[in-house]
């Protein structure tokens, strides 16, 4: 796809299994020096670690494509991205977050439970 064989051979892990390419392939197409991910695997894992927690997250690859990642790969994919913060329009004067649980207790007979809330100002 890429036109060229040259360059030493390295392998990537991708969702088809493992795939040899060369490192001038590897600059074709994009690919970091130092990753071991195809990028579409990359993405994958990073759209499963922004829904659910590093670990559930590795179960989660593991059973849609039957290849392991290690849950703390997953946090280190994460965190070596690198998020540009949003540019506020203009400045907040106030703000205040707040949560916690609440036992709500039911009718006479019936098991209690508890929900959460969360409060803003």
């Amino acid at each position: 796809m890429t036109g060229t064989t040259a360059g030493y051979q390295r392998r990537l892990k991708s969702i088809l299994g493992e795939l040899a390419i060369t490192s001038k392939q590897a600059i074709e197409l994009e690919v970091a020096p130092s990753t071991q991910l195809s990028p579409y695997r990359e993405t994958g894992c990073l759209r499963v670690s922004a829904n659910v927690s590093y670990e559930d997250a590795a179960s989660e690859i593991k059973y849609f494509t039957g290849i392991e990642v290690s849950h703390s790969r997953q946090q280190r994919l994460v965190q070596r991205q690198n998020c540009e913060l949003p540019t506020p329009e203009q400045t907040m004067e106030e703000f205040s977050v707040d949560g916690g649980n609440i036992r709500v207790l039911p009718p006479e007979g019936q098991i209690c439970a508890w929900l959460g809330y969360k409060a803003m100002s």
